[in-house]
């Protein structure tokens, strides 16, 4: 059902798309990349170390076991949705294997992130972001969250992006790619729940 909730979420995701697509045709692949690496600071590195972790598996393991405890028609519904998509996700990685920023820039025009773990292969796309993304879609859904928590969660979400792009991991594209399948994850997810599964 498309609540006025809903379609406000769909007003953001509009907005988002435009904004990131407008940044990504108007700026050099590995600008973002380059300028974060100019004006890296000590703090900064520190708190987009933490904000990673939202999109790792500890935010899947909260809302799974939440979902367990009541609801486990949803929960299977979430995983109907997010495991063939995170498949799909993980299996265009490897195919695509584009290289990471610290391996695109041959000439060490950028460093790693000191303290932090070095990858170079299978950029695209963002699967932290791809998680962070679909957390957030399911739970706005799942819940009928209101306008103040949908920005909320929404600007969460952008956090790990931006973190991942910030710890030279992904540039810009890889994480509206894997933005987007999580929106899309999220979505589903919540269409299974509500029109598929009937019985569980």
């Amino acid at each position: 059902m498309l609540t006025p909730n809903r379609k406000f979420f769909f007003i953001l995701v509009s907005l988002y798309c435009i904004i990131m697509q407008g940044f990504i045709l108007a700026t050099d692949k590995g600008f973002e990349s380059l300028y974060f690496c100019y004006h890296r600071q000590t703090y900064l590195t520190e708190f987009f170390k933490l904000a990673t972790y939202l999109g790792e598996w500890i935010s899947l393991v909260i809302i799974g076991i939440f979902l367990l405890i009541t609801n486990r028609r949803a929960f299977f519904s979430a995983l109907l949705a997010f495991v063939p998509l995170d498949i799909t996700m993980l299996s265009l990685k490897k195919a695509l294997d584009y290289p990471r920023p610290l391996s695109y820039f041959k000439q060490g025009e950028i460093t790693p992130i000191p303290d932090f773990t070095s990858l170079y292969a299978q950029s695209m796309p963002s699967g932290h972001t791809f998680t962070a993304f679909f957390c957030m879609t399911f739970v706005l859904f799942y819940f009928d969250l209101n306008k103040k928590w949908q920005i909320i969660l929404f600007s969460l979400s952008i956090l790990v992006g931006l973190s991942r792009i910030y710890l030279m991991c992904h540039f810009k594209e890889d994480v509206f790619i894997g933005s987007i399948i999580g929106i899309i994850a999220g979505i589903l997810s919540v269409f299974i729940y509500e029109r598929g599964l009937t019985k569980i």
